[in-house]
């Protein structure tokens, strides 16, 4: 209360007093709803992640809880920057959680892939084959299989390659991984060294023009790209040699398959 003086006389002044109910409804307005308009969720982290801030993605998905999804999105988002070992934590941390959560086994799968990229065929072909064995529901098995196909033409073993080919054809045929598979059959059974890739054809003529009388060199086109590629080796400890000959020449070679 307030007390006021006019012309000699003393009023007192009263301000309207607050009930309990507006008090609460002010404190919900003022604390509540601010926090709950700036709280992020894993589909907010997302939008960075299709864009392709994935440093934005992972910092903003460290402050969410460790539920499944978010795991196995810091796993996906950590893949994408290359950081294959913290990968694999975030990856196994679903896998030792709950066998049950739908995220389980697309976290094998994931973790599995890791060793591919990274070139450990050995550890992602034993990782690939345990899955199979062991997961024949998993709604990703055309994945694991063709992975099995992939690194068995990577390891020179072209027999298991035609083996996980058929396979998939016979059992998957509608999956999206047909297409990689015809791609990879295509290949046929050796290894060649790929040197240099171009839109125009008078390029790809140029290079072969300038190794062919030391390599057994050919352009081989395939939608609108001619590709120019060196030898065919059944064993890719020679394709590894000539690899590493056009790499010391500057130019970008690379073993297919």
């Amino acid at each position: 209360m307030i007390w006021l003086v006019q012309k000699n006389r003393v009023y007192p002044r009263r301000y309207p007093r607050f009930s309990a109910s507006i008090l609460i409804l002010l404190t919900f307005f003022v604390v509540i709803i601010p926090t709950s308009a700036f709280a992020l969720s894993l589909s907010d982290v997302q939008k960075d992640y299709l864009y392709g801030n994935y440093e934005e993605a992972i910092s903003k998905a460290e402050n969410l809880n460790e539920t499944p999804d978010v795991l196995y999105f810091l796993g996906l988002a950590h893949i994408k920057m290359g950081n294959y070992s913290i990968a694999r934590e975030y990856l196994r941390k679903i896998i030792k959680k709950d066998s049950r959560s739908k995220f389980y086994g697309q976290a094998l799968v994931k973790l599995a892939d890791t060793y591919f990229l990274q070139e450990k065929l050995d550890k992602a072909y034993q990782l690939f084959s345990e899955i199979k064995l062991c997961s024949m529901n998993l709604s990703n098995m055309p994945v694991v299989i063709l992975r099995l196909a992939q690194i068995s033409s990577r390891q020179g073993n072209f027999k298991n390659k035609r083996k996980y080919i058929k396979l998939l054809k016979e059992q998957y045929p509608q999956s999206a991984e047909i297409k990689y598979a015809d791609i990879l059959e295509n290949y046929g059974d050796f290894f060649t060294v790929q040197v240099g890739a171009f839109i125009e054809k008078r390029n790809a003529l140029a290079l072969v023009k300038e190794f062919q009388d030391s390599y057994d060199i050919y352009i081989d086109e395939s939608q609108n790209i001619f590709k120019v590629r060196v030898g065919k080796y059944f064993k890719r400890s020679e394709a590894q040699k000539v690899t590493l000959e056009f790499l010391d020449k500057g130019y970008p070679a690379r073993i297919y398959p």
